[in-house]
């Protein structure tokens, strides 16, 4: 179990762009799952997930090099934070599953490439750093800086 102490909503509301009270829930309880090491089995939710930088959500068994025990639903931060705040079952990927819960621009059409608020695609996106090689202990550094200052840090990762 995690020793981490952790934000409270209305502060995650306040420093971040995760507005809503179901937003800055999701991405604290995610920040707690990245922080106990991103375990398949995790007490907020149904299911199992895994760990995936590289992927929003999808089914385990879609990922180029899945473990044979492998099975649900993995997923990056932007898909945690969406799975916390939906409350999904991580062993059936929702199919209606998208970033549009992020987007910050109320006239984007298109719900498949919402318009994210620069913080947000710096974070979901690791400041263009490859994905496929952060650890769940990287994405929670940097996810707890920035419920935290409401800065995005990926500096970690050049070390």
């Amino acid at each position: 179990m995690s020793k981490h102490t952790y934000p409270t909503i209305d502060h995650v509301r306040e420093v971040t762009q995760f507005k809503s009270k179901k937003q800055a829930e999701g991405a604290i309880e995610a920040l707690k799952w990245l922080d106990d090491g991103a375990p398949h089995k995790f007490d907020g939710l149904k299911g199992n997930f895994k760990f995936a930088m590289d992927v929003f959500l999808m089914d385990v068994q879609e990922l180029s090099n899945p473990e044979p025990d492998d099975c649900g639903t993995a997923c990056c931060i932007a898909g945690a934070i969406w799975a916390f705040t939906k409350d999904m079952n991580g062993n059936r990927p929702s199919g209606k599953a998208s970033m549009d819960i992020f987007k910050t621009d109320p006239d984007c059409s298109d719900p498949d490439y919402p318009e994210l608020h620069p913080d947000l695609h710096s974070l979901f996106y690791a400041d263009d750093h490859y994905l496929d090689d952060i650890t769940p202990a990287q994405a929670a550094k940097t996810l707890r800086k920035y419920l935290k200052k409401g800065k995005v840090d990926w500096s970690h990762l050049d070390d």
